[in-house]
């Protein structure tokens, strides 16, 4: 029996993941999900999952863009997470067998990642020059170490959520707590004292509900992020 532990920044996105119907042909037990923002709660909440005896670390949810092609709701299925002591590949045949389930549009660029969030355009922009990457999150990186040291399979799933023409306002950035709830009253607190960001907010909301829909998407056609997959590959 197989168990797969997934990594989301926030637990919107734990929802859409948990929601998919199941699937008998890709999964073999319900995956175990943690919530965790940044980098530092990632970490703790995969090492958690190892303890508990996953076979698999998956990190999954919205990312920034860094390329300019990509628009909100695009998938990515990165081949490599670039962290800031090394590169972490993503297991081959995982990724390989997930993508071919998906099909459609996926970037299959590098994901970058950072520590903290990426609010500006240009800061985007100097990212993605500098790490030849397509997208940018928290969690992933922090994830893939934690596979790397266990020695298990890892697998990073994400859908843009704020392409790279796009800056984050201020207030948008008090949204989310260190376990990944939605703090809603933060939020509007620090745009009642920036009330000039509200159509950036609303404009980064619509982002942000494409980006959901999108993972709905994958998890409707993949269950579990396809975990089986890879089973099913090693067995050919």
């Amino acid at each position: 029996m197989s168990r797969l532990g997934i990594i989301t920044g926030i637990s919107s996105e734990a929802q859409c993941l948990a929601g998919a119907p199941a699937d008998s042909s890709l999964h073999r037990e319900t995956p175990l999900f943690r919530s965790a923002f940044g980098p530092v709660a990632a970490a703790r909440a995969a090492q958690d999952l190892v303890e508990q005896g996953v076979e698999g670390l998956a990190s999954a949810g919205i990312a920034g863009g860094l390329d300019p092609a990509l628009r909100a709701g695009d998938l990515v299925l990165p081949r490599e997470v670039v962290g800031p002591e090394r590169i972490y590949p993503v297991d081959p045949l995982w990724h390989d067998g997930l993508a071919g389930r998906l099909g459609g549009k996926i970037e299959q660029g590098r994901l970058l990642g950072v520590g903290v969030t990426i609010a500006s355009v240009a800061g985007k922009a100097a990212l993605a020059k500098q790490h030849d990457a397509c997208a940018v999150d928290m969690e992933s990186h922090a994830v893939a170490r934690v596979a790397a040291k266990a020695g298990l399979p890892f697998l990073a799933v994400r859908v843009v959520a704020d392409p790279a023409a796009r800056t984050i306002p201020r207030a948008a950035l008090h949204a989310v707590g260190p376990d990944g709830s939605i703090r809603s009253g933060a939020a509007i607190g620090a745009l009642m004292l920036r009330p000039w960001e509200i159509v950036g907010c609303l404009r980064l909301l619509a982002d942000e509900r494409a980006a959901l829909r999108s993972l709905r998407r994958v998890a409707s056609l993949a269950p579990l992020l396809g975990f089986g997959l890879r089973e099913s590959l090693l067995d050919v």
